[in-house]
Parts: C-alpha cells; structure tokens; sequence
C-alpha cells in the first residue's frame, strides 16, 4: 500500500504544470515574459490593460528531462511596455501565485509616443 502511494505521488509530481495567474493591473497594455531562476525564457503573452489571464507551461516535463540538475522556479516575470520600457519586474514567483503588475520593481509607467511635429505649409524659410 505504501510502495502504491509513493509511487502514485512521484508520477503526480511530474504531472503539475508550471502556472501563473497573472493580472495587469495598469492602464497600458503590457507584454509579459516568463522567465525560469536559469534564466531560460519559458513564456510570453500580450495582456490589455485590467486583464488577466491563467498562464501554464505544458513542457515543464520537457525540460525537466532535458536539464534535471537546473530549477526553473522560482520563478520572474517581466511585464514591458509596447515600446520596450520595462515597466516592472517581480522576482522569486511561486508556482501557483497571482502576480500583479504593479507590485514589480521599476517605473510602472509607459512613456507616451512622441510624434514629431508635422510641418505646416509656410513655416519653411
């Protein structure tokens, strides 16, 4: 009965899926990158702004057997702008855990485009 139960469990174990629940709290659209501790990238996905979405890694399996000696949790996650700014970071992410965007580190802001000023017709020399 034991032998049954711990063999039940070991196979479980490799059977949970990395997850996230992650909400974007901002009022900009923002992309989000999942990162594993060995820096490998394990997802990203574009959330508009007060949305939230479940996120899971399927092959979290996949790279267990390929690096077993490397952790990919805990676990960051890098919320950015449209235009590449970083708008914050949390670090050391648990599996499972709901992660807002503006309870990262950094500017929690979007700079604003800047267009050029057109020029008007008889404003040349």
């Amino acid at each position: 009965m034991i032998k049954k139960m711990i063999v039940f469990l070991f196979c479980v174990s490799f059977l949970q899926a990395t997850s996230l629940r992650l909400e974007n709290d901002s009022t900009y659209p923002l992309k989000v990158i999942i990162q594993g501790a060995d820096g490998s990238v394990l997802g990203e996905l574009f959330l508009e702004s007060q949305e939230t979405k479940n996120w899971n890694d399927t092959n979290t399996f996949a790279i267990k057997k390929k690096a077993p000696a490397r952790s990919i949790t805990p676990l960051i996650v890098h919320w950015s702008c449209k235009e590449g700014d970083t708008f914050s970071i949390s670090d050391k992410v648990s599996t499972g855990a709901l992660v807002r965007a503006r309870d990262g580190v950094g500017s929690k802001s979007c700079s604003a485009k800047k267009n050029k000023p057109e020029d008007k017709p008889g404003d040349s020399p």
